[in-house]
């Protein structure tokens, strides 16, 4: 360790001491002498704390020589950030059933390392650059910055979980989930929710998943098998995927050569984002597959990117290619990743650099391998290397315009579920516009010296071309498939954007900038904008779950005695095949196998009545069931003109009606011919 980090450590530790002693002191002297109630003498010595630890580690322990607003500002939000780390943290272990003291003397050692790196990289980075200059080299903390930020993360998806520590869960989710379980009982790659028409045709349940690809799955099974249920092996795979996200972007930051305060722009909008804080809470695969984006495009920019390197290391670049056929695993997306290899080796040529050309070629062929381990399987199982998504369509130029707008859209102020916050949505687009103009103004006056950085800045040049590469093919595959054309998808994508628009700033900043105050303030407009929109849409908004729909709507009677729950289950018993329009979640709630019954966007079939009677006699299925439309949008459009009559209990004889409500109809097959 530097003799200046060890020396501040010190410092601080005695800082420390000496304010909690201070503290104690002012708090029992109040009450003791001046007959003070609890909470205000609680306050005052706290704030007699804060403002001492402030004085001393300002002047003694980090030496702060700049003014003392700002600084006294940033170390407030360290020590908010710190004491909400802490009570974060005592929360979740006393929820997890730790006893009450242990919680609180883990969460003392939380609570002073966020607040003293807060105070080495925030509040008193300055004079921390100056005092880590040694021998004309800067020695590196680089681990100080994202730690900061991951911190951060977590207490604010951790203030979301409370107390419950319930992830979010989507239609994706419980197929996941479905896989994961099968896995636990040697059933590799199958799931017992058959949704899709790839997974039906195979006849059987638990049918071969081919629509998702198995990684995310595998590595559910893998962290089931230390005892964790998969609703929080899930939750702990993508919190560590979005906290080691951070470290690959400031990583990545580096290799882009930017400042420090831009890393901290980077990290805290990423941080700051609804989807980021969601996925990382979520039983899907996209904070997985982004972190091993990052980590692809961190192993291959270390090889390519600085022109003056000399030999490339080949252990490298298939370390590169790893991770890239890794994220094909993890979403079938990655496939569009990795075809934007091809055009950065051809650019790597054209542009002379010809060092670049090897690696970017081996990490395409490595990843192409194993990406080609995918296909194969979804060849031999379903006769298509495309898995899932085969039904072709025609979407029209406008439909995908408007589509691609909605996702830029929702990714960048959030699905509109509150009209509250209309006005805001509304001033950050403004402000973003008015960025936008005047960033093209400035191109327009200073394009020579803008290009010019671009022109000796190949890793710029990388991440721009996998960016489009991304967009170009996921646009392609919007318009001739059924595929949701939503923000989720975009989002792998945001963590990229946001390092070239930061290496873009940083550019304006050192070229055209004018009035550097003037532009500060409009950055802290934007980026607060963006942070209190995004994290009130998080807190103040309810996160849809269709399987607690689906639970509410079978708890409800079909009779005196019965639930359509109860009813369901005595029907299909232990291990019977059941049929629904909402059959994943279904299938979710009631821990049965579930042939659904999807329309016609996403599937070929025609759930006409010769449909629905051979496909219950193929699976043999016990029990039919038909939720009708309410107020929660759980159930979709009927996907065909025969369930919606079966909703209105006009049925076939061959069907006999168990029982219906306001929710549900339930029907068992009397005789299928």
């Amino acid at each position: 360790m530097n003799s200046w980090v060890l020396g501040t450590s010190v410092r601080f530790a005695t800082v420390g001491v000496l304010n909690t002693l201070l503290t104690i002191g002012v708090i029992f002297s109040l009450k003791a002498f001046a007959g003070a109630p609890d909470v205000a003498a609680n306050v005052s010595g706290y704030v007699v704390g804060l403002v001492c630890s402030f004085i001393l580690n300002k002047r003694w322990t980090f030496q702060h020589e700049d003014r003392l607003l700002p600084a006294l500002a940033r170390f407030v939000t360290v020590f908010g950030v710190a004491y909400l780390s802490n009570i974060v943290v005592v929360l979740a272990l006393i929820g997890a059933g730790f006893n009450d003291y242990l919680a609180h003397l883990v969460g003392m050692p939380v609570y002073t390392a966020v607040f003293y790196l807060g105070c080495l990289q925030f509040a008193f980075r300055r004079s921390a650059d100056r005092g880590l200059e040694t021998r004309g080299k800067t020695v590196r903390t680089h681990i100080a910055l994202p730690l900061l930020w991951c911190a951060i993360l977590f207490a604010l998806v951790a203030l979301k979980l409370q107390p419950s520590w319930e992830p979010v869960r989507s239609n994706d989710s419980y197929q996941y989930l479905s896989a994961a379980e099968n896995l636990q009982h040697g059933m590799v790659g199958k799931t017992s929710l058959v949704h899709y028409d790839e997974e039906r045709s195979s006849g059987v349940v638990p049918s071969p998943m081919t629509t998702f690809p198995l990684g995310y799955p595998l590595l559910l099974g893998v962290l089931e098998a230390t005892g964790l249920s998969g609703e929080q092996a899930a939750l702990v795979l993508s919190l560590l995927a979005s906290l080691g996200s951070l470290f690959l972007l400031d990583l990545i930051g580096r290799q882009l050569s930017l400042s420090t305060t831009a890393r901290h722009w980077v990290l805290a909008m990423f941080v700051a984002s609804s989807w980021t804080l969601v996925l990382a809470i979520s039983v899907l695969s996209e904070a997985v597959f982004t972190f091993a984006i990052l980590c692809a495009l961190a192993l291959l920019m270390g090889e390519i990117a600085d022109p003056r390197a000399k030999a490339p290391r080949t252990g490298m670049a298939i370390a590169a290619g790893l991770a890239f056929g890794l994220s094909y695993w993890l979403r079938y997306a990655g496939l569009f990743v990795i075809l934007g290899l091809l055009p950065v080796a051809v650019l790597a040529w054209a542009t002379q650099r010809r060092s670049a050309v090897r690696p970017t070629l081996i990490a395409f062929c490595v990843a192409s391998l194993i990406m080609a381990g995918g296909m194969v399987r979804n060849i031999l199982l379903m006769g298509t290397w495309r898995g899932g998504n085969t039904k072709t369509v025609d979407n029209s130029a406008l439909d995908i315009a408007h589509g691609f707008g909605i996702a830029i859209r929702d990714l960048l102020f959030g699905p509109p579920r509150m009209s509250e916050w209309l006005l805001l949505r509304g001033l950050l687009f403004l402000a973003i516009v008015a960025v936008g103009i005047a960033a093209a103004v400035a191109f327009k006056k200073y394009h020579g010296r803008l290009l010019a950085p671009l022109r000796n800045h190949f890793a710029a040049v990388v991440l721009a071309t996998i960016v489009a590469s991304y967009l170009t093919c996921l646009t392609y595959a919007a318009a001739h498939t059924g595929i949701s054309y939503g923000a989720r998808y975009f989002f792998p994508m945001l963590p990229i954007v946001l390092l070239l628009l930061a290496l873009a700033i940083s550019w304006i900043e050192i070229d055209v900038s004018t009035s550097p105050r003037r532009w500060r303030g409009v950055q802290v407009a934007v980026a607060g904008s963006y942070a209190a929109l995004h994290l009130s849409l998080f807190y103040l908004t309810p996160l849809p779950t269709a399987h607690e729909h689906v639970a509410k709507r079978l708890e409800t009677r079909i009779s005196g005695d019965s639930t359509a729950r109860q009813s369901i289950l005595s029907l299909a018993g232990p291990s019977g095949v059941v049929m629904a329009n909402v059959g994943q979640a279904t299938g979710y709630v009631l821990r049965r196998p579930v042939i659904s019954l999807i329309g016609t966007r996403l599937g070929s079939v025609e759930w006409n009545e010769v449909n629905v009677r051979n496909t219950m006699k193929r699976f043999a299925v016990s029990t039919l069931v038909v939720y009708k439309p309410g107020p929660d949008l759980a159930v979709v459009p009927y996907p065909s003109l025969f369930i919606e009559r079966l909703a209105a209990g006009d049925a076939p004889e061959w069907l006999h009606r168990v029982g219906t409500s306001e929710a549900v109809v339930i029907y068992r097959p009397a005789a299928i011919p």
